[in-house]
């Protein structure tokens, strides 16, 4: 038995979704004030955004929060960037087969995400610098309401998701 149902994967063929292409899609906003000095800068922060894949099978996860982001200055060379937030999520999804059957979902209940991040800037001039840092961002999205196909019921488990990054640039 699969995570979609006990016929899902025996379907993995094209029989089931119809073999159709898509296309990976992602939009993200951020808008804050600085809450605190030019030299030790502490913004609080909007966010939003949606990201997913459109096609025979779509599925999409949608976000919105807020977020504290700062950077602590030490005097010299160097500063301590660092961030954190949190928000509501929610997964849409779609099913589709050609254009004369289709499904749609989501889970109803909206789900919470936490995110954040530690890391290091150190100036090499004063307008270049190199940094570095974690990421680290959590899921927690409830299972889905089911929706039938091709006279099979599909459903979308409950999620907890952990993602970890390393992120290094150059900063202008």
């Amino acid at each position: 038995m699969g995570v979609y149902g006990p016929d899902f994967t025996d379907n993995l063929n094209g029989s089931l979704l119809g073999g159709n292409a898509g296309a990976f899609a992602a939009t993200h906003f951020k808008i804050g004030f600085n809450v605190a000095s030019l030299e030790s800068p502490l913004y609080i922060s909007f966010i939003g955004g949606v990201d997913g894949y459109a096609g025979a099978f779509g599925y999409g996860l949608a976000m919105y929060g807020a977020e504290l982001q700062g950077r602590k200055s030490f005097g010299g060379r160097t500063s301590l960037l660092y961030s954190f937030g949190g928000g509501a999520a929610n997964s849409i999804y779609a099913f589709t087969q050609g254009k004369a059957e289709a499904a749609n979902g989501g889970t109803g209940d909206v789900g919470y995400s936490l995110f954040g991040s530690l890391g290091v800037d150190i100036s090499m001039t004063r307008n270049l610098g190199f940094y570095i840092k974690a990421i680290a961002k959590y899921y927690n999205i409830p299972a889905s309401s089911p929706v039938q196909i091709n006279n099979q019921t599909i459903t979308l488990p409950h999620a907890n998701a952990w993602t970890t990054m390393l992120e290094t640039g150059l900063r202008f």
